[in-house]
């Protein structure tokens, strides 16, 4: 009764729990899965089928809805869209189609349909690079943002971009992958202290890597 009443009552929970973006019959219960907004999908997921809808509609070939619907379902005018979903060009132009406003939150571009609210990422790089050049450093680490969003390499090449006019050869970089969360971002930091020459400054790509280092 639980599942039936959530279902009602908060399908977007539902759908962002089990991490359905699209609905149909029989849905899988997600026991595990790395889920992926911007393409709308769960990579290397485990899941028993069936088992969702069974929970949620009490029959294994119930229709659970999907995270797209529950939106329309809520009755939603607005939606906001934080990233990576503000970079999805498809899940925007779906809720204008169903008459549902969009405003894009930290996307890497404004979108010429929608309203965004946004910031110059790369400028903003060039800026910080330009303050940790001026404390006087010259080895640096760099800590990437998630791949799968569009301001992480706007971020990156405003700080290389600005090294290098500096006069800092990529050498004097070390680069380390992280995912815009705060154990990516100390991951990260520890692998690049355990280098043998260590950074004296790290760039990370966003402020929750950046609270880790």
């Amino acid at each position: 009764m639980h599942g039936l009443n959530t279902l009602e009552h908060q399908p977007a929970k539902i759908a962002a729990m089990e991490g359905h973006f699209e609905s149909h019959a029989g849905a899988p219960l997600i026991l595990f899965g790395l889920p992926d907004a911007a393409n709308e999908t769960v990579h290397a997921k485990v899941a028993i089928p069936q088992l969702g809808s069974l929970i949620l509609k009490h029959d294994p070939d119930g229709d659970a809805n999907a995270l797209r619907r529950s939106v329309v379902a809520s009755g939603a005018h607005g939606v906001v869209l934080p990233p990576p979903l503000s970079d999805s060009t498809e899940t925007a132009e779906l809720l204008a189609s169903l008459g549902i406003a969009v405003v894009g939150l930290a996307p890497g571009r404004p979108s010429p349909r929608h309203s965004t609210v946004r910031i110059d990422n790369e400028r903003a790089s060039r800026d910080i690079t330009d303050h940790l050049l001026a404390l006087g450093h010259r080895t640096f680490g760099f800590i990437a943002g998630h791949p799968n969003q569009s301001v992480s390499e706007q971020r990156r090449w405003g700080f290389v971009d600005q090294l290098g006019k500096a006069g800092v050869p990529p050498a004097q970089i070390a680069h380390e992958q992280g995912f815009f969360t705060y154990k990516s971002g100390l991951e990260a930091a520890e692998r690049l202290l355990r280098r043998s020459k260590r950074p004296t400054a790290i760039f990370a790509a966003n402020d929750d890597m950046a609270a880790a280092t």
